[in-house]
């Protein structure tokens, strides 16, 4: 080295080494700080997916609560397409309370009088319902009723419905203690949708944000039930807040659930299309979009009428 110093030169050959080493820099460290941020939201997205597709799978493996009762109900909307996106699972409580009806109940809001002896458990108040318990009631014409108990009277034997039930039930009706769960997706304030859970006492429990897409196939025992099957009745009551339902309903054997659901950062959504959710910010560069995680679960009903 000079004693005087640096000369000219070799300060703008330093200058020029560095910035060289700057620029390799900057371009390794904008794909690093994308994949950076893109890992975790990837983790999110195939835990959402997985949960998702568990919840709906899960209730549908406790659904059936006996012949002519139907397990699932799915239905469809105008811009469904071939695919139902909405599916109502009827779920008696395991060991639950329950019953057979003694006598025709007497009117709509009428107390509902249960055979004693067998099939009625000897706990709790009226063959083991309680006050504030919710039950399920169906006939032989596959008409039903989710309702929760308002009272009960041991010495009558009764239980008295909250509100008024669709139909008055004749003897021979069966009452179980359950619920139904309606899953089906909503839109959010952000104009994205999440996958909520709609339960028979009226909560709404949002279960998966994100939605891109939710769908149903149904199966029977000779191949794949269409939307246009299961529109076209004949028809049975499926309650006063449940839709009535085609007779079709109790062929289903199984389900295939569909869902996509996309990364909730919209400066990670790609180009709208089909592997992405709605359009993310521009300008980012391919390694930053995260593409929908698509998932499908095939499960068989446990208990088919």
């Amino acid at each position: 080295m000079n004693p005087r110093g640096f000369s000219l030169v070799e300060l703008l050959v330093a200058m020029a080494v560095c910035a060289l080493v700057s620029g390799v820099l900057a371009g390794v460290a904008a794909p690093a700080r994308a994949a950076f941020e893109a890992t975790p939201a990837l983790l999110d997205l195939h835990q959402r997916a997985r949960w998702g597709i568990e919840a709906v799978s899960g209730a549908i493996r406790l659904a059936g609560a006996g012949p002519g009762i139907p397990a699932v109900v799915p239905s469809a909307s105008a811009a469904a397409g071939d695919l139902f996106d909405t599916l109502l699972v009827v779920v008696p409580v395991p060991g639950g309370a329950h019953g057979v009806v003694a006598v025709d109940q007497p009117g709509l809001s009428g107390p509902i009088t249960l055979m004693p002896g067998a099939g009625c458990p000897q706990v709790g108040e009226v063959c083991g319902f309680t006050e504030g318990r919710t039950a399920i009631v169906i006939d032989s014409l596959g008409r039903f009723d989710v309702f929760e108990v308002a009272a009960t009277d041991p010495g009558q034997g009764q239980i008295v419905p909250d509100a008024a039930l669709a139909t008055a039930y004749a003897a021979g009706s069966v009452v179980m203690e359950g619920e139904t769960l309606l899953f089906e997706t909503a839109p959010q304030p952000d104009g994205s949708r999440a996958l909520v859970q709609r339960t028979s006492a009226g909560a709404t429990q949002p279960l998966v944000e994100g939605v891109t897409h939710f769908g149903v196939e149904a199966w029977d025992t000779t191949g794949r039930l269409m939307p246009a099957e299961l529109a076209d009745g004949p028809w049975r009551v499926g309650g006063v807040d449940l839709p009535a339902y085609d007779a079709d309903v109790l062929r289903i054997r199984g389900l295939d659930i569909v869902m996509a659901v996309e990364v909730l950062s919209a400066s990670l959504r790609g180009p709208a299309g089909r592997w992405f959710g709605r359009s993310g910010t521009a300008g980012h560069t391919p390694l930053r979009w995260v593409p929908d995680r698509r998932v499908r679960a095939s499960v068989a009903l446990r208990n088919a009428s």
